[in-house]
């Protein structure tokens, strides 16, 4: 050793952090109504689409609310894909209506 010190590169680290969305629906199975509940990037917009399992969308709506009644009572019996969209992140729950 001679004495002299040896100082290493010094790196910047930077972490983004980012709100997880939640979904859930309820009832499920429904029968005559559905309530959306979304937790997680409060405030910001979202795009809600429901499409039946064959890929046809039927209903869209974009909101910034925690819950959103969804309109099933036209809706036929069947599996329903329910999509909430924000920004990059896209969360897609599965909906069961009996009538």
């Amino acid at each position: 050793m001679d004495g002299a010190i040896d100082y290493s590169k010094v790196v910047e680290l930077s972490i983004e952090a980012r709100e997880v969305l939640s979904v859930s629906l309820y009832p499920n199975p429904a029968r005559d109504h559905a309530t959306l509940r979304i937790e997680g990037l409060n405030g910001s917009e979202k795009m809600i689409r429901v499409l039946t399992m064959d890929g046809k969308l039927i209903w869209t709506a974009r909101t910034s609310a925690y819950e959103e009644a969804l309109p099933i009572q036209n809706w036929a019996a069947g599996s329903y894909a329910v999509q909430v969209i924000s920004g990059k992140q896209v969360h897609t729950e599965k909906l069961i209506i009996n009538k």
